[in-house]
Order: structure tokens, then C-alpha cells, then sequence
């Protein structure tokens, strides 16, 4: 860590015990009388301004510098510039990573009362390094700081879009389950009788695990959109495989290998499948399936129909066949 020294002139015997402590717990010390912190020509206000860009900490070093009298009371106080220090590269770092350190008896400005500081004085100076050595040691870069107040951000952000999304899905699960009542108290369809039998099938697209699990099913059968268009046609499904848009990304209609948009497609198959006025096609198109959709697709409707008849909320997936 780059850590600047502030002091005044008188205070230089300290500032260099310091400056020995830090090299000694493995930081690079920036004492202010560093040859080249200070360019020829430069203000000198505009240099402690750069300086505090590039260190990742500070240390200020209070000293018993002047004497003044305060309310009709002599006091000692520290170096002006000293004071002007800290509160810049306070600003920039933090209290934190900016700490005061004494050095005497030294008079309080107002605006520090209640700062916790390190007391290098003499007869505490010992105790004091230990201190000066924990602190030195605790640092951690800024920019590790920044990156983690970031992540924290992130996940904050995170935690709030998963909330939202809670409540919109109990929301839906709530308004689902509102519709099939008015489906039901008009005798449109009823989906506590379930057969495979029947229509089984078909109203399983209307359970979210079901429908999950056959369209990850459906995406994972077939190599690229353009097989899984070929499937539809060839398992007498082409008025939903002709209700599906086909392009690619580029917009052209020839044929699309780019196997990611495999899930998406299989996601709006079944939709169309779902909202189909022949509800006996979706039946028949699993019918029709190659072997181990078929299979997969139908054991798994058989577990679920045994769980719902059953009262359970909780099951495991069939073993897939390959």
C-alpha cells in the first residue's frame, strides 16, 4: 500500500520513525518530503491533490507545532498546512484510510472532537506502533472496496427483481387458478378430471412443471430449429409448425442450425398446442413422437397425474430415456 506522511518541518524525527514502521510492516511510504511529489513549478495545493489520487492511505501527524492562545489560554496546536492535509485527503479517502496521529499535547479542532487517534507521544509511542501497525494492515485496496460495494449493489438490485418476479408468479398462479373456476362453473372444461386417456395431455400443458419439462425435452430431441420443424411436419403437426415463425436471426428463411433457439421454439409449439381448438392434436403429435420423446413425455404426465391425484406438491422427474 502507498501510504503518504503529512508533517510539519519540526515534526520530521517522528515522521521518519514512522516512515521506518511502514517499510518495516511491508507499505511503501510516501513521507511529504519524498524527492519528485513535489515538481519545480508546480502548486503546491494542485500536487496534494494528485498525491491523494494515487495513495491508498494517509497518515496526518499532529504535532505540538505552534503556540497560540485560545481564550485567553495558551495552547499548542498543529501546523496549519498539516490540518489543511488531513481534511484534503480525508475527503478523497476517507476517515478511514486518513487517520490523525499525535504527538504532545494537542489542542482539538472542533470540527475533529470525537476522531479517534493514535497517540505516538513518547511515553505512548510503543503502544502507539501497534496501533499504527493494525491499521497499516487492515487496509485493503480501494479499487477491492469499490468492487465490492458494487457486487453489493448488484445483488441488492438482484434480491429486488427476484421479489418482483415472486409476486408476479403468485399473481399468475393465482389468476390461473381464478380462470379455471370460471372454466369450470361454465362447464367449458374441467381440469380436476384429468385421463390421459382423453385429454390428458393436453391439460397438462396448462401445469408450469409439465410444460417446462416437455419443452426442454422437445429443444433437447432435435439438433437445430430446422429438425424440429421436420418433427412437427412429420408427426402430423404442421398446421402449428405453419403458425410458427421460422426466421433466423438474419431473417432468412433457410434453414436455421443455431440449436440455442431450440428452447424458445419448443416453448411456442406447445403454446400453440395449448390454445389449439383440436385438443386431440397434441395428444396425437406424442403419439406420433419418436420412441424416447414418447416416452419421456408420457411417464412423466403419468407421475405428475400420481402426485396431483394423490394431494402431493412435491416429485421427481421420470429417468429420461436417451
Amino acid at each position: 500500500m502507498k501510504i503518504f506522511i503529512a508533517s510539519s518541518s519540526e515534526n520530521l524525527d517522528l515522521l521518519r520513525e514512522v516512515e521506518i514502521w511502514l517499510e518495516e510492516f511491508g507499505h511503501e511510504a510516501w513521507p511529504w518530503d519524498k524527492p519528485g511529489l513535489f515538481p519545480p513549478g508546480e502548486q503546491i495545493f494542485a500536487s496534494l491533490i494528485n498525491i491523494s489520487k494515487q495513495v491508498d492511505a494517509a497518515i496526518c501527524l499532529f504535532g505540538a507545532d505552534d503556540k497560540i492562545l485560545h481564550r485567553a489560554k495558551a495552547v499548542f496546536q498543529t501546523r496549519d498546512n498539516v490540518l489543511i492535509e488531513y481534511g484534503l485527503f480525508a475527503g478523497v479517502l476517507g476517515t478511514k484510510r486518513c487517520i490523525i496521529c499525535t504527538d504532545g499535547d494537542v489542542k482539538d479542532s472542533a470540527d475533529l472532537l470525537g476522531l479517534t487517534k493514535i497517540d505516538l507521544s513518547a511515553p505512548q509511542r510503543l503502544r502507539g506502533r501497534q496501533h499504527l501497525k493494525k491499521w497499516a494492515n487492515g487496509l485493503r485496496p480501494p479499487t477491492v472496496e469499490a468492487a465490492e460495494r458494487e457486487e453489493i449493489v448488484r445483488i441488492r438490485r438482484l434480491e429486488d427483481s427476484v421479489k418482483s418476479l415472486q409476486d408476479r408468479l403468485t399473481f399468475e398462479e393465482e389468476k390461473t387458478l381464478d380462470l379455471e373456476k370460471i372454466l369450470q362453473q361454465f362447464n367449458v372444461v374441467n381440469f380436476d378430471q384429468i385421463s390421459l386417456a382423453t385429454d390428458g395431455l393436453w391439460k397438462l400443458l396448462y401445469d408450469y412443471r409439465y410444460f417446462q419439462f416437455a419443452a426442454r425435452m422437445l429443444a433437447e430431441s432435435c439438433a437445430n430449429p430446422t429438425a424440429l420443424r421436420s418433427l412437427l411436419v412429420n408427426t402430423d403437426a404442421e398446421a402449428v409448425a405453419e403458425m410458427i415463425s421460422w426466421r433466423s436471426v438474419s431473417g432468412s428463411l433457410a434453414a436455421d442450425q443455431n440449436p440455442q433457439r431450440n428452447i424458445f421454439l419448443a416453448r411456442k409449439a406447445l403454446r400453440i398446442f395449448r390454445q389449439y381448438s383440436e385438443r386431440d392434436s397434441y395428444k396425437k403429435f406424442v403419439g406420433l413422437a419418436p420412441t424416447p420423446l414418447r416416452t419421456n413425455l408420457t411417464e412423466m404426465a403419468t407421475t405428475l397425474l400420481k402426485k396431483k391425484n394423490g394431494g402431493e406438491t412435491e416429485f421427481e422427474e421420470p429417468p429420461h430415456v436417451q
